[in-house]
This record gives structure tokens, sequence and C-alpha cells, in this order.
């Protein structure tokens, strides 16, 4: 009784080790060396696997309980088929126990196996294309995942000639001969840790399929290009291709504005991961024929998602994540996982996600590259997916939208001409910024651990003073914004520039407030030029100047106002025959609120003098019009009295000629 409990704990411990291809572990109850051989037949669709396999026992026997295995459980890779089993002696029994991303073998021994003691068979088994997702064995195109097995173990892959051979993942050396490509692994000291994606292909034979999709800013032309023994392939993709593009960009916001066709090309994996995306150009992507149908539709989101808009990879693939998710329900396409629930089950691959992509930021490179992009697509998913629940289910697009109008997060609204616009593409930075200009929420807490870790603290605190300095500073600009100068220095997250250029600002402020009372008791309006100052230079050496023409123009009027009373009659003769001093005045009033400065200037400098003359100019002008009414009279005595002496010669010459009385 007691052995057969050894034994079943034995075979328990060697199941736990094999669920992988093979597992270390520190104190082994067995070892088992391995060797794999791959024969790749890619005109008969199919791989035949070999392993040869030495088995020893290294559990010890307790007094009274001896230590024995009788059979061995081997994980293969998922669509294994026809496993067999040989010894020296002939064949072995075997059972096979398929399950979801893999195949348990187990080899049952010929006798029992005692401690210290070893056993060595093959095991053979086939896998066929299209026997799992991500293996294909056709004359276009091989795919094969390969494992290795055990303790430790090698790996071989033989692949005809003809065909363009890569391994990625772990590393395996080529040879070539007349047989044609040979793949190898070298000794493996840990079976559980090595994966290898070979990929085998002769020069591509592409059959294709197309379609008009019109889109909000024009029409694309969709062309699904499939390996020519694939057509299948290629009529799904360009169905649901078709269908998406329009849902995506209605969920994105943004025109369709890339010229000439859309290609969708069927590709090897990327990687190992089927998540992995492999783009060929702008206009051209990389499709693996074995993605699932949600990878798609995250494919095409790039087509608006890019890397001209978007350059942080995270915020580029958490949008196209999320963008896809939002569509997948109406395409009846399944998620692939749950993100939150995936990057929790990934978490030791955890990383900073704005290190994503940057090579400087010590993010894993080579081999474990995979294993980190698979929790970084989750973790970006996630993340973006909580924030858009969180902030609402646009904000995540909203905040795209305005980065890819070059609108700063500091600024309302979109730009009046946004093609003209200077778009810098939008980045963690600029994320943050937005999200929480639009929400009024305070998100330092998740993108300081989650997108910048520890090393963003004291950034962010500076971040946080200089964001609450500035929305002092537009409480105070009373409706008028914050100054170019400061917005520039807020995008750039450059703090100490913009926290002296608000400290600057908040003094012109006050001086501009002052002005503007000033102005209004004088009943003078200011002109639009100096918001326009304050706008590109904020408290700067422009804005300075402006405010200080402004004051000199309002002292003028308010001197000239002071000296300009109701004019007395002599002062209005003066003035009589041209414009008074007061309109003058109004005249310059009416210009300073235009912004025509110089001639307000001059407009009040005329009315003073006007002004100043104008009692002179009447003394003057009352004399003229003394001496001008002293000539007239003595121009009506005279013309007086010249009739008077005509009137009287004519009486006179009346009485000599006149005849005698009869």
């Amino acid at each position: 009784m007691r052995s057969r409990i050894l034994l079943a704990c034995l075979l328990a411990l060697a199941g736990a080790a094999t669920a992988l291809p093979g597992t270390a572990q520190a104190a082994q109850p067995f070892t088992m060396d391995t060797a794999a051989a791959y024969q790749v037949d890619p005109i008969g669709h199919r791989v035949t696997v070999t392993v040869g396999v030495t088995f020893t026992n290294t559990t010890p026997d307790v007094p009274g309980v001896f230590s024995i295995y009788r059979s061995i459980p081997i994980s293969l890779q998922a669509g294994a088929s026809r496993a067999a089993a040989r010894d020296g002696t002939g064949a072995l029994g075997v059972t096979v126990a398929a399950s979801s991303g893999r195949t348990l073998v187990t080899v049952r021994l010929r006798s029992a196996l005692r401690y210290r003691h070893s056993t060595s068979f093959t095991l053979s088994y086939r896998l066929t294309d299209g026997a799992a997702p991500g293996l294909r064995v056709r004359p276009s195109m091989v795919v094969l995942p390969v494992w290795a097995f055990g303790t430790d173990g090698s790996a071989t892959v033989q692949v005809p000639s003809g065909f363009s051979t890569q391994a990625t993942g772990a590393t395996m050396t080529s040879t070539s001969s007349k047989l044609g490509t040979r793949l190898a692994s070298g000794r493996i000291s840990d079976p559980a840790l090595w994966r290898a994606l070979v990929t085998a292909a002769e020069p591509p034979n592409y059959a294709s399929v197309t379609r008009s999709v019109p889109l909000v800013g024009g029409t694309v032309d969709l062309q699904v290009r499939a390996w020519s023994d694939d057509a299948a392939w290629g009529r799904r993709t360009l169905d649901l291709a078709a269908a998406a593009l329009p849902m995506l960009q209605k969920v994105i916001g943004l025109p369709y504005a890339a010229g000439g066709p859309l290609v969708l090309t069927e590709t090897a994996p990327a990687g190992l991961d089927p998540f992995a995306e492999s783009t060929l150009g702008a206009q051209d992507v990389g499709v693996a024929f074995n993605v699932p149908p949600f990878t798609l539709l995250h494919q095409l989101a790039h087509v608006w998602i890019a890397g001209d808009v978007v350059s942080s990879r995270w915020i580029r693939e958490g949008l196209a994540s999320l963008a896809a998710a939002r569509v997948a329900p109406s395409l009846k396409v399944p998620l692939p996982y749950r993100p939150a629930a995936q990057a929790a089950a990934l978490k030791a691959e955890a990383f900073p996600l704005d290190a994503w992509g940057a090579a400087d930021q010590g993010t894993p490179a080579g081999d474990a590259a995979g294993a980190a992009d698979a929790w970084a697509y989750a973790a970006s998913w996630a993340f973006i997916d909580n924030l858009a629940t969180r902030l609402g289910a646009d904000a995540p697009f909203v905040a795209l939208r305005r980065a890819a109008a070059g609108t700063s997060p500091y600024e309302a609204g979109d730009p009046a001409d946004p093609s003209a616009a200077t778009v810098n593409p939008l980045d963690s930075h600029q994320l943050l910024d937005e999200l929480e200009e639009a929400s009024g929420s305070d998100l330092d807490p998740a993108f300081g651990s989650a997108v910048f870790g520890g090393r963003a603290t004291a950034l962010l605190s500076a971040r946080a003073n200089a964001r609450a300095a500035a929305h002092g500073l537009i409480a105070a600009a009373d409706g008028w914004g914050l100054p170019q100068p400061i917005v520039a220095a807020l995008d750039d997250w450059r703090f100490p520039d913009a926290t002296a250029a608000i400290s600057a600002a908040t003094i012109w402020l006050r001086e501009r407030d002052t002005l503007t009372a000033r102005a209004t008791v004088s009943g003078l309006t200011i002109p639009g030029r100096l918001a326009a100052a304050w706008g590109s230079n904020g408290g700067d050496t422009g804005a300075r100047a402006e405010l200080a023409a402004e004051g000199a123009v309002l002292d003028a009027y308010e001197t000239a106002r002071a000296a300009i009373g109701h004019p007395n009659p002599v002062q209005a003769l003066g003035m009589l025959g041209a414009p008074s001093a007061s309109e003058l005045l109004a005249t310059g009033a009416g210009l300073f609120a235009t912004g025509d400065l110089a001639g307000a200037v001059s407009a009040i400098e005329r009315g003073s003098e006007l002004n100043a003359g104008a009692q002179a100019a009447g003394v003057v002008r009352l004399g003229i019009g003394a001496a001008a009414m002293a000539v007239a009279a003595l121009i009506v005595a005279l013309a007086v009295r010249r009739v008077r002496i005509f009137a009287a010669r004519r009486a006179a010459r009346r009485q000599v000629v006149q005849p005698p009385s009869a």
C-alpha cells in the first residue's frame, strides 16, 4: 500500500513537471534527456516529429518503500496526432489526452523503473496543416511552433530546399545543404522556457480580392492579398475588413486621409504571441494567417491610430484595442481575453508602460521581448479601457482627435485651420494633460505608477504645482486664456519655465486690470491688441511694451479731457468752422478702441492744441469782426451820402429847366 502511495505521488510530480514541455526543478524526482527532430514535408502537409528520450528515476527509495515509475507523461503541441512510442524491444502503450493549448501523451513503460535506473525510448507524432491555430504546413508557407522536452534536451528542424527559412523566439543556428535548411538549438538546459517559431516560405504567390469602402474623408480601395492556396482566408478577411472600417472610423472620429489603396497581405506570424502585428508599410498591413479576427480589427484601427498621430506605443496599442473592442460585438467577433485579467496573469513581465518600445528605457529585448509584449498589449488595453470607464467612453478618442488637430490640452476648441496645424504626435505627457484638463480628475497617481514608474515622482510634483498656478492665471485672465509661451512650456513639461512665465504674467495682469479700470472711468474701450499681445507674449517684453503704450495714450487722454471743458463764446468763436477739441478727443477715443494708437495720440494732441489756442483765436476773430463791421458802416454812410448828393443835384436840375407858367 505504501509503495502504491509513493508511486502515485511520483506520477503526480511527473505529471506536474511535464505540464509544459519540460520543467527543471531544484529537487527533481527524475531526469529526462531528449533530442527532438522535426522533419517538415510541405507537399504532404505534415511535420513528422521524433523525440529520443532517456528517462532516469532520481527519487531515492525509503525504508520499506520502492521508488518506481510505470509511465511517463509528456506534453506535446496542440494538434499533435498519431503518437506512438517504441523501445529496443518494440512498441509501447500510449494514451493521448488533448486539451486547450497542448496534447498530453502518456507512455507506458515496459517494466517498472526503479531508483537510479534509466530507460530509453523514441516517441513519434505528427503535426498536420491546420490541426491547431498557428500551425501551417503547405507548399507556399510553413509555420511551425517548435518545442523541446524533458529536463534537458535539444531540437532540430529539417526544411526542404527551395524555402527561405528563419526562426524567431529562441535562437536556432541555420546550416544549408542539398537537402535544404537545418535549424539546430544546441543543448537546452531548461526546455520549459524554450520556444521557437520556424517559418519557411517559397517566393510568395498571391491571389487578390478587392472592394471599395466609403469612409468619411474619402473612399478606401481595399485589397486583400492571400496566398494562392488560401483563397478562403482572403475572402473572409475582405468581408470582415470591409464591414469593420466604417465602424472603426465612427468610434475613432478621424477622417480617412491616406492616399492610395489599403492592402492587407497574408503573412506568417510576427512573433510567438498571436496578438503580435507586422506592418509592411504605411498602407500595406501584414496580417498573420492565424490571427484571431479581433487582432485584425486591432490592426485596422491603426489606419487612424498610427505613429504620425500617436508616438507612445502603449497609447497606440491601447487605443487600437479599445476601438476594436467597441466594434467587435456588432461584428460578432469574440474578445481574445479580459485585458485586466490577462495583464494580472502576466504581471511578472510588467514594466512602466511609457518605456514600451523605447530601447533606452530598459524594456526587454531579444527572446524576452515576446513575453513582455504579451503583457504590454494586455496592460495598455486595460489601462486605456479603465480611463474610458472612469472619464467617459469617448474621452480617450477626444484626446486623440485634439492631438490630430494640433490642439494643445491648454487651448479650448479646435484650431481654425486644423489642416495647417503642426501636429505633435500624442504621447503620455499630452494624454495625461488632455484627460485631466477635460475631466478635472487627478490622474497623477494612476499614470505615475503604471505609465511612468517611480522615476517621475518629482516631475509629477512639479507638474501639479505649475498646473495649479496656470489655472489661477486662467481665472485672473478673465477670459483671455493662457499665453502661448506658457502653453508651450506646459505642453513640453518645462515646468520651471512655465512657473517663471506665470509669475511675470500675473504681475502683468494686475497692471492690465489697473489700466482697464482707468479706461472704464474715462469712458474708453481697451483695444483688442492688448489681448493679442497677452496671447502671444504673456507678461514678456512685447506685452509689457503694449501695456506701456496704451497707458501713455490713456494718460494723454485723461490730461486733455481734464483741460477741455465746455467752451465759452469766445473759445467757440475761435474754433468756429473746424472740429472742436471735444470732437477731436472723441475721435482719439474711437481710434484708441480700434487699436490705432498713433492716430489716437494725434487726435488728442490736436484737440489739446485747439483748446489751448481757442481763446486767442476767438479774440482775434472778434477784433476782425469789429473792424469788418466798422468798415461796413463807413461804406454804408458814404453810400448814403452819395445817394443824398445825387438826389439833391437832380432836384436842382429839374428847377432850372421848368418853363414859366402861363
